[in-house]
């Protein structure tokens, strides 16, 4: 009779267990997950054209950043430095469907020398290549309490938060190139471009073309 006792306990008790070991992982999962360091947006320029019809969700895609990057630790990220994404969903028009999708998640950002800016990134804008020669000027950041370091539209900064500058209605108006305040499309007939980054297209594909300014807007992973 103890022993049926003691095993009914021990079977009783072995969900508890379960339930502790389960808790233990989600809380080591959490620890291991890379922090927000920091915010910022890039502007990059598509190095091969991307159609929608012709990508899958998984696919590799990659562009370059068009002007350099002064990070707020003083790290130099040069002009037309490699800068990788991957699609997580790709759409052609087929019938019926009312339009075509493309989407893309930005993930890290070479710097050279061996190291990798880690980011988790969204398209924020899209616009015309205004001049593939004549690249904007360096950006710089702002420090960690907010102070300029650099111009309104400072590229990166170590707060939470973008400085959003003085000048950042000569950027949305859409009528010009695009610049790091830039949202939306800008010059690009028939492409829109949703809160969560996704492109969309009435055309049969979404396409993006060489050269195509692409302003994305990060987080920094440390």
């Amino acid at each position: 009779m103890t022993r049926v006792i003691i095993g009914v306990l021990l079977f009783a008790a072995m969900p508890l267990f379960a339930q502790s070991g389960t808790g233990a992982a989600v809380a080591d999962q959490a620890a291991n997950q890379p922090k927000v360091t920091g915010h910022g947006n890039i502007p990059v320029q598509v190095t091969k054209t991307l159609e929608s019809e012709k990508l899958k969700a998984g696919d590799v895609v990659e562009f370059k950043t068009a002007g350099g990057l002064r990070l707020a630790d003083g790290t130099i990220v040069p002009e037309g430095s490699k800068v990788i994404a991957h699609v997580t969903e790709a759409k052609a028009k087929a019938k019926g469907d009312p339009e075509s999708e493309l989407a893309l998640v930005f993930d890290k950002v070479e710097i050279g020398g061996g190291h990798d800016l880690h980011v988790k990134g969204l398209v924020q804008a899209v616009g015309e290549n205004p001049d593939a020669n004549n690249p904007p000027p360096m950006m710089e950041a702002t420090s960690s309490r907010g102070k300029d370091v650099g111009p309104a539209n400072a590229g990166f900064q170590q707060t939470t938060d973008i400085k959003s500058g003085s000048d950042t209605t000569n950027y949305d108006n859409r009528k010009g190139p695009v610049g790091p305040m830039s949202t939306g499309v800008h010059g690009l007939h028939g492409l829109q471009l949703s809160n969560d980054g996704v492109l969309h297209s009435d055309g049969k594909d979404v396409k993006l073309g060489k050269g195509t300014r692409v302003i994305v807007h990060v987080d920094i992973l440390g």
